[in-house]
């Protein structure tokens, strides 16, 4: 059967949770449960599957349609409609209630499908086709497929000023690889990319004019021949030119058509070679006979057939280009290369200009948003940066690009044939940036299926549209809600069929105030109240949150009717979410460069001296509620030093010194110039260090100096041994998990692993030894199995807590893990209230974080930041508008 019980069972078991925000139509309807009025297929075709009950978005006419119906027809759409909207007798009927269904997700920049070779192969002659570097036998689809998004565009890469065609691609391949929806869907083109001046630009683009000019008076030379053609045979003289056909026909070279004068020339040829086998006589009296007066001759030398033009392939395409036919796909950066971009523009106005890059535009903003050309924006994601200087413009692109009146396009712009995978998480970056929901999902949808030049056939749910579609259990713009259901073309690629993939995702809340007002507060004391306080296991609770700012602490949580005393001032938040600041279980901040790599055993060093006030990056990591992190040294040394709980802008930032020692077993800390070189070296090194053998120190100081340091050397690793002292040990292959967990189960210490790259062998052994695990940041180009593991690690009872050097990568890495199947409770719990075993004495300190949702939304955003009682950050702007 085309679709089985076993799916269908599980397609039973979903319901959606409330939205944040109502996701609107193109043309801002509301939800119809209306019927499909338009064209639907031809009479003899009849559907085959009904897809029931699903809240629809359909992002075309029919907007959003509760508990909808979709007719499929082999690879079509056939009708949309509400229930009512007959099924007719026989067709399969599979039930979809409580899922959320959109289109497919459409990346408009992509790896997706390419060898490593191919997608950074470029050149300047626009003569790469980006089809050739297709690697069918690639697997990486199924990690981009799961996760909703069913078709890519790929190209060449920027370094070249033309680099070659792009092509747009279905994710689920065929039976010979990718199926291709568009070949020549765009040339890619730069212009100041590698520039280090303005010399630069001008060369580049002087290149490209030159190009376009010869392409521009190739195409001309064409046309002043086939217009010649075209006048001699109105008027009747065929013998005097080569026929229409034969004129119109080029020769089929890389699929191309045929050389136009094919037949004339060979008509021509064989004429050629019949009157040289004439007599000289008939020669003579041919031309005697041909004789005419002298403006005769001159009228005739006028209407003679211009020379029949060279073919040439790549001035061919390119001409396409330069006649609008073909999109340019324009990477630009700054406003200097804006200028340039304008002057192409005035010199061949009908080029289709796409417009991309766009992170440093300045002043050159205003003349891009006046050009209403598609716009395609990425990477969202500052861990996708790649050739950006400012890994931040995402802001600016919300603010520049608000109310835009051209097409708006979202992309993941990703350094790995797997970024796809994360399309979901730059829209919702996009959404938390101020962009609105709704313009944000038809960014990934239908405006992206505009710019590529194929929303006739794909971008929305509508009749006779090919049946690529996409069922969540939550809201699209949720990264932790699960991707239930994949269909591509007619046929389902992906389904969520075990059970930690089918829990129902319970943390959307309702839609809140536009502008909180935590930064009306100025009182020594006042109170917040809220629908939805996340308390330390992980769930939330409508409570009344009192804080004494004179002591910059939290001295009462009560129910939310709570009476305050008269004079306190209360600040309402409806149901924003409020929460302890995010808290790193492992980060460095950038300060391991402090450490020296040489050393084997770094036991002196404490993480906590090498925190300053107002250090490079904390600003923005408490704008974005990061306030909590288990400051750590770096991975250089097998006995790394003391890690040290610290509070982000905070009066006192030192919250615990000595909180953990730190054990790194990965090869980072090995070295062949010193001991140890091996994991068994470094397994003797800690063994001895805990027994009280420990390495001479390697500073120049007085031997009375050198014991008192041997002795607080020694105590701090007795401590470690006691399991006074929690123990993090970096790993990452299974052997270093393996001999980690021997280590902890010898010397009984209390432990936590980071980093482990498997988890699902050791599950069990992690349990029993109560290790807990600090998950390593996600990386785009992990396989979803990583996400798995520590979903199955938190199921089986394991603490999980995250490492990540910002907000971003912890939000992502727990929200990524709660998509996979982990718990929601268990995931907010290890990333806001962190490991008790560092602090178990820690303060009430007042650092809260107000966020317009659940920080597992990745669209969500800090409304508010307080640290020490104090509001320190704000960001009133509501969804959809842009701050000042």
């Amino acid at each position: 059967m085309f679709f089985n019980c076993l799916w269908l069972c599980c397609l039973l078991m979903g319901s959606t949770a409330v939205g944040q925000e109502e996701l609107k139509s193109d043309d801002g309807d509301t939800k119809s449960d209306a019927p499909v009025h338009s064209a639907a297929s031809p009479e003899s075709e009849v559907p085959t599957v009904a897809l029931v009950g699903a809240e629809i978005h359909t992002l075309g006419k029919q907007g959003v349609i509760e508990n909808g119906v979709v007719l499929l027809c082999k690879d079509k759409i056939f009708k949309v409609g509400g229930r009512e909207l007959e099924i007719p007798p026989g067709v399969e009927t599979l039930d979809v209630s409580g899922l959320v269904m959109t289109p497919g997700l459409i990346d408009a920049s992509s790896r997706l499908w390419l060898t490593e070779a191919a997608a950074d192969a470029t050149a300047t002659d626009a003569s790469l086709n980006v089809l050739d570097g297709i690697d069918g036998y690639s697997d990486s689809w199924q990690e981009v497929i799961r996760h909703g998004v069913t078709t890519v565009y790929v190209q060449p890469a920027s370094g070249g000023t033309l680099g070659g065609y792009g092509a747009v691609l279905s994710v689920a391949p065929g039976d010979a690889g990718p199926t291709v929806i568009s070949e020549y869907a765009a040339l890619q083109a730069s212009l100041g990319v590698g520039a280090t001046n303005n010399r630069a630009r001008t060369q580049q683009y002087d290149r490209t004019k030159k190009a376009f000019a010869e392409a521009s008076d190739y195409q001309k030379k064409w046309d002043e021949y086939h217009e010649f053609v075209k006048k001699k045979q109105e008027t009747g003289n065929k013998e005097a030119v080569p026929s229409k056909e034969s004129t119109e026909k080029k020769v089929a070279t890389d699929q191309e058509e045929a050389v136009p004068g094919k037949e004339a020339t060979e008509k021509k040829d064989a004429t050629e070679k019949k009157d040289a086998e004439k007599p000289a006589s008939d020669k003579k009296d041919a031309a005697s006979s041909d004789e005419k007066p002298e403006s005769k001759a001159s009228e005739d030398k006028q209407e003679k057939a211009p020379k029949e033009p060279k073919l040439d392939v790549a001035k061919e395409r390119l001409a396409k280009v330069v006649n609008g036919q073909i999109p340019l796909r324009l990477e630009i950066h700054t406003a200097d290369d804006a200028h340039y971009a304008h002057e192409l523009q005035k010199e061949f106005p009908k080029l289709q200009v796409i417009w991309s890059g766009l992170d440093d535009l300045g002043s050159a903003t205003e003349s891009i948003r006046l050009s209403t050309a598609p716009v395609v924006l990425g990477p969202w994601l500052s861990s996708e940066s790649n050739y950006r200087t400012d890994p931040d413009s995402k802001r600016g692109w919300a603010h520049a690009f608000d109310g835009y009146d051209g097409t708006f396009v979202i992309a993941s712009a990703g350094t790995s044939n797997r970024s796809s995978r994360l399309l979901r998480a730059h829209f919702a970056s996009a959404i938390a940036s101020g962009m609105d929901a709704h313009k944000a999902l038809l960014a990934v949808t239908l405006n992206a299926a505009r710019a590529l030049g194929v929303d006739d056939q794909i971008g929305s749910v509508e009749a006779g549209k090919r049946a690529d579609l996409v069922c969540f259990r939550g809201l699209p713009t949720d990264v932790s809600a699960t991707v239930a259901l994949v269909v591509v073309a007619g046929q389902v690629v992906h389904q969520a069929t075990s059970a930690k993939e089918s829990k129902e995702h319970p943390f959307a809340p309702e839609p809140i105030a536009e502008v909180v007002e935590v930064q009306n507060l100025q009182a020594t004391k006042f109170a917040i109240r809220t629908k939805n306080y996340l308390h330390k296991d992980g769930t939330t609770a409508p409570q009344t949150l009192v804080i004494d700012a004179g002591q910059g602490a939290v001295v009462g949580i009560e129910t939310i009717d709570f009476e305050m005393e008269a004079g306190v001032q209360v600040v309402d938040v409806g149901s924003a979410w409020v929460t302890p600041g995010l808290y790193s279980a492992h980060a460095t901040l950038g300060l391991n460069r402090l450490v020296d790599p040489e050393l084997s055993d770094a036991t002196d060093v404490d993480a906590a001296d090498a925190i300053t006030a107002d250090f490079e990056g904390e600003a923005k990591r408490v704008r974005e509620g990061m306030l909590r992190v288990l400051l750590c040294p770096g991975d250089s040394n097998t006995i790394s030093g003391r890690a040290s709980v610290v509070r982000l802008g905070a009066r006192e930032q030192v919250l615990v010194r000595d909180a953990a020692m730190k054990f790194t077993l990965t090869d980072s800390a090995r070295s062949l110039d010193r001991f140890p070189a091996s994991l068994t070296g470094q397994l003797q090194l800690i063994k001895e260090s805990l027994s009280g053998q420990l390495l001479d120190s390697r500073l120049f100081l007085p031997p009375s100096t050198q014991d008192r340091l041997a002795k607080q050397r020694s105590e701090k690793l007795t401590s470690v041994a006691a399991g006074k002292t929690w123990t993090l040990l970096v790993v990452s292959s299974d052997a270093d998990i393996r001999a980690a967990l021997d280590l902890i189960e010898q010397q009984k210490l209390k432990a936590a692993l980071v980093g482990a790259m498997q988890l699902e062998p050791f599950v069990d052994r992690i349990k029993a030894l109560d290790v807990a695990v600090i998950a390593r940041p996600v990386s785009v180009k992990d396989y979803n199995w990583y996400l798995q593991d520590l979903a199955e690690a938190a199921g089986a009872g394991v603490r999980i807590y995250f490492a990540g050097e910002s907000a971003e990568q912890l939000r992502l890495t727990a929200a990524l893990a709660t998509e996979a199947g982990m718990e929601p409770a268990r995931a907010l719990a290890g990333l806001c209230y962190g490991p008790d075993a560092v602090s178990p004495n820690e303060s009430k300190a007042a650092d809260l974080v107000v966020w317009s949702a659940s920080p597992l939304d990745f669209s969500a955003r800090p409304l508010g930041v307080i640290v020490d009682g104090t509001v320190v950050s704000m960001d009133p702007a509501p969804r959809g508008t842009h701050e000042d």
